[in-house]
């Protein structure tokens, strides 16, 4: 899959999810504000976007439908960056408001438990 928009500055919201081997449109949705960036969960299938004009918002979205899960609205000016800590949980956001904030916002999949069979338990015969 992949996630795209189309770079046109305010006039072109939307926010589109294809299908990269077939190159059909999975969904879409308009996010009536400028997109300046996109960060992807690497523990669920969500994706963040931040936006610019008008909104000046962070946005949680649900993949593959793009159902929207969380708004972060407590920006002055737009969001210009997003990043996603190494183990998942955390989103960061840095703002032309020259503020850079931290969310806790995607869970962390807990380590796989060892397997019930090991060296130590196993006999050949």
């Amino acid at each position: 899959m992949c996630i795209r928009d189309r770079g046109s500055g305010t006039r072109d919201t939307g926010l589109r999810l294809w299908n990269t081997i077939n190159g059909a449109l999975i969904s879409e949705v308009k996010t009536n504000s400028q997109i300046c960036s996109i960060a992807f969960s690497h523990t669920v299938n969500e994706i963040a976007t931040a936006h610019g004009y008008s909104q000046n918002d962070v946005v949680i979205w649900k993949a593959p439908n793009l159902q929207k899960m969380a708004v972060f609205d407590c920006f002055e000016a737009r969001v210009l960056y997003l990043a996603v800590s190494p183990n998942g949980q955390y989103l960061a956001s840095g703002a032309a408001d020259q503020t850079i904030k931290l969310w806790d916002v995607f869970p962390v999949k807990e380590p796989i438990a060892p397997s019930i069979l090991s060296a130590s338990n196993l006999v050949l015969r």
